[in-house]
């Protein structure tokens, strides 16, 4: 990828139009430019032939694999081979494919507007290490088309330095007055607040990060259901961020009524999903991932068709509550691969894992035994509660935008490209939710096993 690193121009947006606080604009005019040649030679190729561009993507990609080593694929060869076209993975426009697919758009027009998400995740993930007391949040424009980045207080120009990098008009705010982990405190406690009423079973919280505002969604216990219309919304405590509470009649549903690819795990009319392997901290130590909320003693684990193969694999642990919904079984004398499948009978590698929850706006895929492949955006990065079928409260969880899973999806890998991100976890009326991984890191030191 050539960046043209170019002089970006600031405008700043009226204080009384952002709430107290000031917006910079990087005007997308002064961003650096993105010039991808090789693509531009296989677009070149798929109108000549007459034919789409997805095909012309993947017979590049079978002719150019002939030049991989085993040391670019060191469990051996994967069905999205470990190549680049341009600045962009194999991987990853074989997902920017799926998500054309999925919304119905041209594929040219999806990669030009959604290929330096990658930059852009990078960039969010250093703000929020390097400044995570005065870090406000990170979002995507739903088309693409924009990145925005806000702080408590002044923005630091090391924070600018990394915003001029991105090639599409950025909007950095300043002086919001409290961070983004002031607001998941605030939304944590708001919705214990919400979930002390007595009229309340149970309350799940998450934050619109570029509104602020706290949105609860409080089931009814079964006496106060027929009457209950509304719950009143407890102060947030942060100045000019407003709590809105919704009842709601249907509890979000866990996931594991079959099986997914990724691996399948069945005991008896039982089905759950494994995720990805992980490695300990300290030593070669491996494990199976799945969700937490899967936790029989054993499964019959089996591999796709395609590849074949099965064993028993135990319990080691499993976790609902603070961490998410997590857990991670033995490996019952299997080979552990860095390698998951993102579809049937077909897998690729895991080569990073993502330490941090994907901004808002990013878009993610899942892939699922029972619906297969799909790709949404992250709709709240950190939803805090217990409105599930089950009962249990689960904390630090990642919506998206619409529902992409059903039944029998537990436990599969959430991905993009070959950033590993998350666990399937459930689903309820119009959205989709799962676990992060680096959560297995925080509560037990295991992280994903990557290339």
């Amino acid at each position: 990828m050539l960046l043209a690193l170019l002089g970006a121009s600031l405008v700043t947006v009226p204080a009384s139009a952002t709430s107290s606080s000031d917006i910079q604009v990087l005007a997308a005019g002064t961003q650096p430019k993105i010039d991808r040649p090789q693509l531009d030679k296989i677009k070149a190729d798929a109108a000549a032939r007459g034919i789409p561009l997805a095909q012309a993507l993947t017979d590049y990609f079978a002719q150019a694999r002939t030049s991989l080593t085993a040391a670019d694929e060191p469990d051996g060869p994967v069905a999205v081979p470990e190549l680049n076209v341009d600045d962009l993975t194999a991987a990853e426009l074989t997902d920017l494919a799926q998500y054309a697919k999925d919304q119905g758009l041209d594929l040219a027009q999806t990669i030009e507007r959604r290929g330096w998400q990658t930059k852009f995740t990078d960039v969010a993930e250093k703000l929020e290490a390097d400044f995570e007391a005065e870090f406000s949040g990170a979002a995507m424009a739903e088309d693409g088309s924009s990145a925005w980045f806000a702080f408590k207080g002044a923005t630091p120009e090391a924070a600018l330095a990394l915003a001029r990098t991105l090639p599409v008009e950025v909007q950095v705010q300043s002086n919001r007055g409290y961070s983004e982990a002031d607001l998941a405190a605030a939304s944590e406690s708001v919705n214990a607040q919400v979930s002390a009423n007595p009229q309340v079973a149970s309350a799940s919280a998450a934050y619109d990060i570029r509104s602020g505002t706290i949105e609860v969604e409080a089931m009814p216990t079964p006496a106060a259901q027929p009457t209950l219309t509304s719950v009143p919304a407890p102060p947030s405590g942060i100045e000019g961020v407003s709590v809105n509470v919704t009842i709601i009649d249907t509890l979000n549903e866990l996931e594991d009524g079959y099986v997914r690819g990724g691996g399948y795990l069945a005991n008896g009319l039982s089905r759950c999903t494994a995720g990805f392997t992980l490695k300990y901290a300290t030593s070669n130590t491996k494990r199976l991932a799945t969700a937490g909320h899967c936790g029989r003693a054993t499964w019959d684990y089996s591999n796709h068709p395609a590849q074949g193969g099965g064993r028993t694999v135990k319990k080691v642990w499993t976790h609902v509550g603070r961490y998410g919904d997590i857990g991670y079984y033995t490996l019952g004398g299997g080979t552990a691969t860095r390698t998951f499948y993102y579809a049937k009978n077909l897998a690729r590698y895991a080569t990073s894992a993502a330490m941090r929850r994907p901004s808002v706006g990013t878009m993610i895929c899942k892939y699922g035994y029972t619906t297969g492949a799909n790709c949404a955006t992250v709709k709240y990065r950190n939803v805090t509660g217990g409105t599930w079928d089950d009962g249990r409260p689960r904390k630090g969880l990642v919506r998206m935008n619409t529902r992409i899973s059903k039944p029998g999806d537990s436990g599969g890998p959430y991905y993009y490209g070959g950033k590993a991100y998350g666990l399937t976890t459930g689903s309820g009326p119009g959205r989709s939710y799962w676990t992060p991984t680096f959560l297995l890191n925080d509560a037990r030191n295991y992280k994903v096993w990557t290339r």
